[in-house]
């Protein structure tokens, strides 16, 4: 089975490094989410500790466990971000190679990582994926058009999608274990 998933809050908790970093530098700035990062003075903010930013994140609970399990089961992993994408932002900042460090420091398993990105649906058919993971609805949505699986990584069971919502990764490999065998 070939597994899509994303990057920032699908397997690591970018916005949660963000917020503490504003808590530390910018007092005066309320980032609640990661789509508090995308406008304004949180995009500025976020633009300006980048690199602190992506250099510091942590894997979300059992996204190893998942992971590692999953591949030797035979499940390939083509990760699919936005990072260094116009969508995200328009400045010089080596994406690729912080996010292949955070891979290699967390020894996260994957067979490829596509970058700049977005919208991710037509990559995601292009790929071949079987089912595709990203904690953005519009992104699944994009997805879902073409038939592919989507998962929900959530932060709250309770947001509303229509898509499935897993608010860990315990839960989504016990879901991909079931529907792959």
């Amino acid at each position: 089975m070939r597994l899509g998933i994303d990057i920032d809050e699908t397997i690591v908790n970018t916005s949660e490094v963000a917020i503490s970093y504003a808590k530390k530098y910018r007092s005066d700035l309320v980032l609640k989410n990661s789509d508090d990062l995308l406008t304004g003075e949180g995009f500025n903010f976020y633009t300006k500790y980048l690199v602190e930013i992506l250099s510091n994140v942590s894997l979300f609970p059992g996204v190893n466990k998942a992971l590692n399990t999953l591949k030797e089961k035979g499940f390939e992993f083509i990760f699919i971000t936005a990072r260094g994408s116009q969508y995200e932002f328009d400045f010089k900042y080596d994406h690729e190679s912080v996010t292949k460090e955070t891979f290699k420091k967390f020894n996260i398993p994957h067979d490829k990582i596509i970058f700049k990105c977005y919208p991710k649906g037509e990559m995601v058919f292009s790929e071949k994926i079987d089912c595709f993971i990203d904690d953005k609805e519009e992104n699944l949505d994009d997805v879902a058009k073409y038939g592919i699986k989507c998962l929900k990584k959530v932060e709250d069971l309770n947001d509303v999608s229509k898509h499935l919502k897993f608010a860990n990764w315990d839960d989504i490999l016990e879901y991909l274990l079931r529907e792959a065998l």
